[in-house]
């Protein structure tokens, strides 16, 4: 399984960079300490400061200021989540490909998951306010396939035969998942019992024929599946857990994906409201404040981003994460559904697919 950028990831960038810059304001002004040795020279925290700012003071501010001004929309719309709502957001997050290691683990937050969307959910709301349900069914619509989604488990096998004599062994979904950890060649899924969490109808047709497709999403709960073919190679066989087809069972993905859609057009408007002006002055040379003679190199142009804005689930997922920026997940089309988040691996054999020994019990 191949892991995408989410737009819970996109957010721990934007965190990283706030929580470096706070180091700008971290010293007594009155005082200049020595930061760092090497060589015979010495850094000072009124250098550290002043290339701190310079890299990353502007676009600290825009982020606290838009921050700010989201807070103030949703406390002048009086908008809330019930703890209804948050149990049924939770459950929806449970079913995301980026959270089954966390879910196979036991290692979920719940309690600072239950914080991140007591600030996301009443954004969307704000968001969305002036946008009917009818418009929010039309749409789900509109988009089906990037919505409609089953709930699977899957081992990756190299070939049909193998797939059908694995299939009659399986018994049970603890039985797909015990074999799941042993046969599957999807080493990612295969570690956490072949979960591969929601998959939507667009994903899998990707993936596999549409007539397959179709007869897999008519398959009945708790059942194993035929042998799939996979289109670049190697056979699956998929447990079925469950089937979300219809807008009222898929009404939070439509609000989270809607709500992603109308986000920039949103925090612009909020901004010519606001009148936004930054104030910023240039930071002071700080050549003064160097105990040696030599200069200073200046550092090459840096973004105020991490270079990689995929940092590790442990940091990246909604569960650990704690901005107040809502999700950014990007629009519905042919090519990628809204929630896509991995791409269902072949059997090619290479070093990152198959397992070590091709030799399996």
């Amino acid at each position: 399984m191949t892991k995408k950028v989410t737009y819970w990831q996109a957010i721990a960038a934007v965190l990283a960079a706030v929580a470096l810059t706070e180091a700008v304001w971290l010293f007594d002004p009155n005082q200049d300490p020595v930061v760092a040795e090497f060589s015979g020279e010495t850094l000072k925290a009124s250098q550290l400061d002043a290339k701190l700012r310079e890299l990353f003071a502007k676009e600290t501010l825009q982020d606290m200021i838009t921050e700010r001004l989201v807070d103030k929309s949703i406390e002048q719309a009086k908008v809330t989540v019930s703890e209804e709502e948050l149990k049924a957001w939770i459950a929806d997050y449970k079913k995301r490909p980026d959270a089954q290691e966390l879910v196979y683990s036991n290692q979920l937050d719940i309690a600072k998951l239950q914080e991140n969307l007591r600030r996301c959910v009443p954004m969307y709301k704000v968001i969305l306010a002036d946008v009917p349900e009818s418009e929010r069914k039309a749409f789900f619509r509109a988009h089906s396939s990037s919505f409609e989604e089953l709930e699977l488990k899957g081992i990756l096998l190299g070939s049909e035969e193998e797939a059908k004599e694995l299939a009659v062994r399986i018994k049970g979904e603890d039985g797909f998942s015990a074999m799941a950890s042993v046969h599957s060649l999807d080493v990612q899924s295969r570690d956490i019992g072949g979960n591969l969490g929601r998959v939507t109808k667009s994903e899998l047709e990707e993936s596999f024929d549409p007539l397959s497709v179709k007869e897999l999403f008519e398959q009945k709960i708790g059942t194993v599946s035929a042998p799939m073919a996979a289109n670049g190679g190697g056979w699956y066989l998929f447990w079925v857990k469950g089937r979300s087809t219809d807008y009222e069972h898929l009404r939070l993905r439509v609000m989270e994906v809607l709500a992603a859609e109308k986000l920039q057009g949103f925090l612009e408007k909020l901004r010519r409201q606001a009148n936004v002006k930054i104030i910023l002055p240039s930071p002071e040379a700080p050549s003064s404040a160097a105990t040696s003679s030599k200069p200073v190199p200046s550092a090459a142009p840096a973004s105020p981003l991490p270079a990689s804005a995929a940092p590790a689930a442990s940091s990246s997922s909604p569960a650990v994460s704690s901005s107040t920026k809502p999700p950014v997940a990007p629009s519905p089309s042919a090519s990628s559904s809204p929630m896509a988040s991995h791409t269902l691996p072949t059997a090619t054999p290479s070093a990152s697919t198959s397992p070590a020994s091709t030799t399996r019990p």
